[in-house]
């Protein structure tokens, strides 16, 4: 039954960090969304918000949470943006590292065969391969994809080609 409580215990409850206001506040959403289903199967989530050094503390450098929340960059090529956040020999406390403690051998062999393949059609199946087995097991739950789009007026020459426009800016005119 939704929302029921074994008699004599308290729900089954679960912490998640985020970052509020993160996301123009799509974090805290997601959480309070999430918070509601998970009522209806009688997990109660516990949302913990904090600005975003105290959640990347608490949750990425210290694993105190459950469950957390945030956006990571997947590009510009999966060797050094996809590989090192599944690949368990990266599992650590560190900025950039299989920060969930992930750890599949298949998965492995695939990103590591991928990452130093030189064929980008074998290279390409390698991740497909790999990105199956993620969907699969799910590790990780991906929300949603942003993307950053930029504009400028036409006459403006130097801009980057970087994917997320934050290259340095030194050489438009």
């Amino acid at each position: 039954q939704p929302g029921a409580v074994i008699r004599g215990r308290s729900p089954f409850a679960i912490r998640l960090a985020y970052q509020n206001p993160g996301e123009g506040g799509a974090l805290q959403s997601a959480g309070e969304i999430m918070r509601e289903h998970l009522r209806e199967v009688g997990i109660e989530l516990q949302l913990v918000p904090g600005d975003y050094a105290t959640v990347w503390d608490r949750a990425y450098l210290h694993w105190d949470f459950d469950l957390a929340m945030g956006s990571f960059f997947t590009g510009p090529d999966p060797k050094i943006s996809v590989s090192p956040k599944y690949i368990s020999s990266n599992i650590k406390k560190a900025t950039g590292a299989n920060l969930m403690g992930y750890e599949n051998p298949k998965v492995d062999e695939l990103l590591n065969a991928a990452d130093s393949e030189m064929n980008p059609q074998k290279r390409n199946d390698l991740y497909r391969q790999a990105q199956t087995v993620l969907v699969d097991e799910v590790p990780a739950l991906w929300l949603w994809e942003k993307t950053y789009p930029s504009a400028s007026r036409d006459h403006v020459i130097g801009l980057p080609s970087g994917m997320n426009h934050w290259e340095p800016y030194e050489n438009v005119g």
